[in-house]
């Protein structure tokens, strides 16, 4: 995660992150979410996530159409940022997270 961030960003960021208790899934793939749920696929296999009040989503350097029609189609308050919009780079997607993340 953060591979093209500078060095001193991306260890302040693993930092705050890690002081916050937050957990950062990596080659996970969502296959399902039923509120309070969140269903996931990994190596490890298939299982549901619980106890969390936000999930971010990131989706690596590529707008993902099926992505924008699934979240338009939640009833939830969901936002698409970064790639997942648009392919930029991490400045203007952190950029938009903070954005989203502020109206919460």
């Amino acid at each position: 995660m953060g591979w093209d961030l500078s060095d001193s960003v991306r260890i302040c960021l693993e930092a705050r992150l890690k002081q916050k208790g937050v957990q950062i899934l990596i080659s996970t793939k969502v296959i399902g979410f039923n509120h309070p749920d969140i269903a996931v696929q990994d190596a490890g296999g298939t299982r549901k996530l619980q106890g969390f009040d936000s999930v971010v989503i990131c989706l690596g350097y590529k707008a993902d159409d099926e992505m924008v029609a699934w979240v338009s189609s939640q009833e939830t308050d969901a936002r698409l940022i970064g790639d997942a919009l648009q392919p930029r780079d991490v400045m203007e997607a952190v950029s938009e997270g903070l954005e989203a993340a502020l109206k919460i």
